[in-house]
């Protein structure tokens, strides 16, 4: 276990990103601890979007082999000086520097150590939100996640007077990463460009600033000087006066170039940190986007920023550079302090028994069933409540407040891994691929464990179709286990089943969905070297009430018993959002989910699905040994489409690994983790989306029909509002 495990973004191409990664990681190693990043790569942080960014990647189009070294040389320095971990167990969880709690992005709550295992003390460190303001629609999240972390430490002085009214505890101020070193630390690390003039002005541009054109020009005219401007996405070259352009340059030939400039012009909060550092006679344009990150920093120095509506400028020279050492050498000692008491209050800290019981968690409950089948009274019962969803009940009589249910609760003891390894592939029976969602994998695993005379436990319809139960294959044919079945799932007693069976000296396989996975792990308490537990990429759950009224409404219209349930018959081929009803007297329901209400509210809209699916940490940490999907990625890997349909499979655990390579029936092909991000992403709670979800059941409840409800929705115009950001979620799919 490390003493510090940080998370930031350390896999963005920007020159900051990545020095403020390494430089923290520095600094905590010279104060004696053992340290390392959590590899979390977020896929928005690569992903462009935006003329300004369909502009930048025809740029680098034409600059190919420039940005092609520009991107091999940030590989090298991560490589090279950044150490990786996936593990959340630590004694001090950091977030920060950098922007990792700017709320005008995604908020993601990893930056917010909601995935950080119990035990941890959760802490930032020089946290930045890029501008001291949170939209009305995201306040109460922001107030949560920020009344979730055990210590602050921010970088803005705006910042610290937003918290100061949200966070009961101190607020600390601390420097940048990148100012806990020395120039002399830093040139160990830097590495030269060739071809430049042995006198220049840097330019280096995140913002194009109104005067950057005009103060250049006087500049040039003042020390005569060439001007080398460092265009790090290609961007800035077409607007902006030099000499020399450089975009073949990672984050050691950035020191370099900061080192080696007589002065540096830059819009860049992190251009300005290291013109500091390299005591450069320094012009830092103000930034309006998030005028106070450069600004907060210079005052400290006693300097300031330049206002981009500035015409007239003065050299910036005679700064005192030994007062500017004086008040970093105090900065660093105080940030050494900080990260000195996290580290004894982390370990001093007693472990504090968990009082109470589950009652307090139904607001973020998933409906797993570890508290009940764990409690050892028999105190909780799972029942469902009515909008859909099973909930824990509390016979306050027979309840020891001894929080059992509480500590196995995965919410609250949070587990789960990140995925080791990925593939594409599916079953080499046509047969099983006919009768499943995608590519079969499921079945394929189970065919092993049953050929081994293990048993398998999954989700199977009831007699009548109106639930979907948990069973084995002691009870059930292994058919009964395919498919997705698009509603809540009662687990019962099988995670007790569970335990009974592996006592017995049985392979046992579970899937269910990530929090069903993560509630068995709990439950168990201890790896189980006999038991495979795999899961599948959850889009959510939908109101079993919703789908019960649905299903009565379409017995009512064809005036019959249903037969059978199919979410997604391939009769149309592998992906079609499908939902077929059989009869018993022969007739049959098939049509398209945009023209299906339960189908619709479900797969587009989301808005008949748990709350707290909408903000599922189990959507990025499967506590499963392996994970399935539909690989909707087969484009972008250049594999032909196949009817029949195909997978996306993650080992999560070397069991999983070594299951799937077991696995005679599935046909596997090594995928590029890339690949996967489609799939694996940490949900953001999306506050409308939340808001549009409460009104919908809201709705059901005062209109007594979830049917009605749906389609009041489409009267006063919500679903149209909805369908839009449905697709544009579909298309992230």
């Amino acid at each position: 276990m490390n003493d510090f495990n940080t998370i930031t973004y350390h896999t963005a191409r920007n020159y900051g990103a990545v020095l403020q990664a390494f430089g923290l990681q520095a600094f905590l190693r010279e104060l004696g601890y053992s340290t390392a990043i959590f590899d979390f790569r977020p896929p928005y942080v690569q992903r462009r979007v935006g003329m300004r960014a369909k502009a930048v990647s025809l740029l680098q189009g034409l600059h190919k082999s420039d940005f092609e070294e520009q991107r091999e040389l940030f590989a090298k320095f991560s490589a090279d000086h950044l150490p990786l971990t996936t593990e959340r167990s630590c004694r001090v969880f950091l977030t920060g520097s950098d922007q990792v709690w700017n709320p005008s992005g995604s908020m993601n709550p990893m930056f917010f150590l909601q995935f950080a295992e119990e035990g941890c003390l959760r802490a930032s460190y020089a946290a930045s939100m890029g501008k001291a303001f949170v939209p009305d629609e995201k306040r109460d999240l922001f107030s949560r996640y920020i009344n979730s972390m055990d210590a602050i430490s921010v970088r803005e002085t705006d910042v610290e007077k937003l918290l100061q009214q949200i966070f009961p505890g101190k607020i600390h101020i601390h420097i940048d990463p990148t100012l806990l070193h020395d120039k002399a630390f830093w040139r160990q690390y830097a590495r030269p460009v060739s071809g430049l003039p042995e006198r220049f002005t840097l330019v280096y541009l995140l913002h194009t600033a109104k005067n950057r054109n005009r103060l250049l020009r006087w500049l040039k005219q003042e020390t005569s000087d060439e001007i080398v401007l460092l265009d790090s996405d290609g961007f800035h070259s077409l607007f902006t006066n030099r000499d020399k352009t450089v975009r073949a340059a990672g984050p050691a030939e950035f020191l370099w170039l900061i080192d080696h400039a007589q002065r540096v012009v830059t819009t860049s909060f992190h251009g300005t940190a290291f013109s500091l550092i390299f005591e450069k006679e320094l012009y830092s344009l103000r930034n309006p986007a998030s005028p106070s990150r450069a600004s907060c920093l210079l005052e400290k120095m006693g300097m300031k920023t330049i206002s981009e509506d500035e015409e007239c400028f003065e050299r910036q020279t005679g700064v005192d550079w030994a007062a500017v050492h004086d008040v970093l050498a105090m900065e660093r000692e105080r940030s050494a302090e900080y990260l000195n008491s996290l580290y004894r209050r982390a370990v001093s800290e007693e472990h504090k028994t968990i009082r109470g019981n589950v009652e307090q968690m139904k607001v973020a409950c998933t409906g797993c069933s570890a508290c009940a089948t764990a409690c050892p009274t028999e105190a909780i019962r799972m029942l469902m409540n009515q909008d859909g969803f099973f909930e824990p009940r509390i016979d306050v009589e027979k309840c020891l407040n001894c929080g059992k249910c509480l500590r196995l609760c995965p919410q609250v003891n949070q587990l789960g891994c990140v995925r080791k390894e990925v593939f594409w592939g599916a079953a080499r029976d046509d047969g099983i691929r006919d009768s499943s969602t995608s590519g079969g994998v499921m079945r394929s695993l189970a065919d092993t464990v049953l050929r081994e005379g293990g048993v398998v436990f999954g989700a199977a319809f009831s007699e009548d179709h109106r639930s979907v139960i948990f069973t084995d294959t002691d009870h059930a044919a292994i058919t009964a286990l395919q498919r997705s079945k698009y509603t809540v799932s009662e687990i019962g007693s099988s995670f007790r089943e569970v335990r009974d069976k592996l006592a017995q000296g049985r392979s046992v396989m579970f899937c269910g969905t990530p929090c069903q996975c993560a509630g068995l792990r709990a439950y168990l308490e201890k790896e189980e070297p006999r038991l495979l537990i795999c899961d599948f990429v959850c889009g959510g759950i939908p109101s079993l009430c919703f789908y019960q009224e649905h299903l009565q409404t379409l017995e009512n219209q064809y005036n019959s018993k249903i037969a059978s349930v199919v979410f997604r018959p391939k009769t149309r081929g592998w992906g079609k959002l499908v939902l077929e009803v059989r009869f018993e007297n022969g007739k049959k329901y098939a049509v398209r989910g945009y023209q299906d209400a339960y189908y619709k509210a479900f797969g587009i809209l989301h808005t008949s699905v748990c709350s707290t699916c909408l903000q599922c940490r189990y959507s990025y940490f499967h506590a499963s040994d392996v994970t399935m999907a539909d690989f909707w990625g087969y484009k972008a890997v250049g594999v032909p489409f196949d009817a029949k349909g195909l997978s996306l499979i993650s080992a999560n655990t070397e069991k999983g690994r070594l299951a799937l390579a077991a696995a005679e029936g599935l046909e596997l092909h090594p995928l590029e983790m890339k690949y996967s991000d489609y799939a694996f992403r940490a949900k953001s709670p999306d506050p409308m989306a939340l808001a549009a979800r409460d009104q919908f059941f809201a709705s059901a409840r005062e209109l007594g029909s979830f049917e009605k409800a749906f389609f009041a929705s489409n009267r006063v115009g919500l679903t149209s509002q909805l369908i839009a950001r449905g697709k544009r979620i579909l298309h992230l799919k």
